[in-house]
């Protein structure tokens, strides 16, 4: 999952020396929505991103991060795939194996909220 960095975004404009101002003209919004996106407490619009990659002359991936939850994932599966392939081999009983899935579990689902 990708999602938009507004840090990068505070860089990207203390780098052109651009005041909050500039920019939310060259946006054309007002101050204090450009204020709020680059705070990160408004979502960003997709016409705004190309103007801001416009605006900087950077590339899409300089303001795009990929969360971590998807390598979260592969990892808690590949966990699973282990505990199985064990439980299979007889190298784990059935309670050691229960726990194994419930540590899994615990760790997993909040990051699927």
């Amino acid at each position: 999952m990708l999602k938009f960095n507004h840090e990068k975004l505070r860089a990207a404009r203390r780098g052109k020396n651009y005041t909050l101002q500039d920019v939310a003209d060259r946006l054309q919004i007002e101050l204090h929505a450009y204020w709020r996106l680059e705070q990160g407490q408004t979502q960003l619009k997709v016409d705004q991103l190309l103007k801001l990659i416009h605006i900087f002359d950077k590339p899409l991936q300089y303001f795009l991060e990929e969360t971590s939850t998807f390598h979260e994932v592969n990892d808690k599966i590949t966990d699973l795939k282990i505990l199985v392939k064990k439980l299979d081999h007889n190298e784990l009983d059935i309670e050691s194996f229960q726990k194994g899935i419930e540590m899994v579990e615990t760790s997993l689902i909040p990051n699927l909220k």
